[in-house]
């Protein structure tokens, strides 16, 4: 069987052309959920979206390994060689529009480094942040459990 032009790197299946195929999907507005990125014109560069071969190429040189996630430097902007970059889920995740930071004695951090950090829920820093709560007791005062 013959190879399809498209298929010229070799790489189709693999899991670098899944986030390849993922990333276009999330543009292009194709799963429910994502039509905020369409809304927000977050897009992909004409060289990648034409080209699965252009855009491996740059993600095999530019630190991809499996378990790593493309992510969008300034989230405000859209999938272009110079605002990606590949991050543990961890990073991905404290890279949203919608992570919350905190600073306390100096060190800031997102409420779910805090959380991990303190053993206090996420959940429960969110609800103490919305309910006004200064920053010291938000991650320093023990839950009192009701018997």
């Amino acid at each position: 069987m013959a190879k399809r032009a498209y298929n010229k790197h070799g790489m189709t299946g693999t899991k670098i052309h899944e986030v390849w195929k993922e990333m276009k999907r999330r543009c292009f507005g194709l799963y429910p959920g994502t039509a905020s990125y369409k809304a927000k014109n977050i897009t992909v560069c004409r060289e990648w979206s034409i080209s699965s071969s252009s855009f491996i190429k740059w993600a095999l040189s530019h630190g991809y390994k499996e378990g790593l996630q493309i992510d969008r430097i300034n989230n405000k902007l859209g999938y272009f060689p110079k605002n990606c970059r590949f991050v543990t889920a961890k990073v991905n995740a404290n890279n949203r529009e919608n992570t919350v930071y905190v600073s306390y004695k100096g060190v800031k951090k997102s409420l779910h480094d805090w959380s991990q950090q303190s053993g206090i829920h996420r959940h429960t820093l969110y609800t103490r942040l919305r309910r006004g709560w200064s920053i010291k007791n938000l991650l320093t005062k023990p839950i009192q459990r009701k018997n």
